[in-house]
């Protein structure tokens, strides 16, 4: 596959966008429906791993089929076999996609506007993602503490961006405490991972083809004799050294 188009697309990197999309858009719908009306007969973790399929064929799958992106995982047998809270660094879309596949069943945090796209959101809603109200940010934290516990006490696994936003490669955002304190509230493992998505696909979404895509899972770090800001600070910079990411 060809390296050297650029983020803005010339002809060939528009016709690649278009079909992917047509691989993406369809197949979304399609698994969306299902989820919304099969799917509820169905307990929610049987849910997810039926929308983890999706979540594969468009993050790696297709992704490679178009694109010629590999996608490469190290560490995948650190992931525990019991509850646990899951950090990683926040670059684009890919992330959210694939992180879904490879630590399904897991339940995200994420801005509650997007469980009012249709069919997208349908989707994650019935696979039991949690949306809150990022404008007002207190009350945002709060949703997040009480949720997320409920959701780690009933034995469930949760993902959490700790940067709140998508955050280019080289740039620098300060990781919030939460996912630490429900890590140390529930006594579960800290999970951090870390990618290189960002080199691959924009956070506007525009993706250069070739190349391979890195993502690391650390070691589970257990939050016995930790507080939220220790457990925080360790798992930051083993995602930034892992990243390539500059700490100031």
């Amino acid at each position: 596959m060809p390296t050297s188009l650029n983020w803005e697309g010339d002809k060939p990197a528009k016709v690649r966008k278009l079909l992917y999309y047509s691989l993406y858009i369809p197949s979304m719908v399609v698994t969306s429906v299902l989820l919304i009306t099969l799917g509820m007969l169905l307990p929610v973790r049987l849910r997810q791993k039926y929308g983890a399929i999706w979540n594969c064929f468009v993050s790696r799958t297709a992704l490679y089929w178009v694109y010629g992106i590999r996608v490469q995982v190290q560490g995948a047998e650190n992931l525990p076999s019991g509850p646990f809270v899951a950090v990683a660094n926040h670059q684009c879309e890919w992330e959210t996609l694939f992180l879904g596949w490879q630590l399904r069943p897991i339940f995200f945090v994420l801005k509650r506007e997007l469980l009012r796209i249709p069919f997208f959101g349908w989707g994650l809603r019935a696979s039991g993602a949690i949306g809150i109200d990022r404008s007002k940010p207190r009350e945002a934290i709060r949703q997040i503490e009480q949720a997320g516990t409920r959701t780690i006490r009933k034995g469930r696994n949760m993902l959490l961006f700790p940067e709140g936003t998508r955050v280019a490669p080289g740039e620098y955002r300060r990781f919030t405490r939460t996912a630490a304190k429900m890590a140390v509230d529930c006594q579960v493992p800290l999970l951090p991972i870390a990618h290189d998505a960002g080199e691959h696909w924009s956070p506007s979404g525009k993706i250069k083809p070739g190349g391979t895509i890195h993502l690391w899972i650390g070691n589970a770090i257990d939050p016995q004799g930790h507080n939220a800001k220790s457990l925080t600070d360790i798992s930051e910079n083993w995602i930034r050294e892992k990243a390539g990411l500059a700490r100031e």
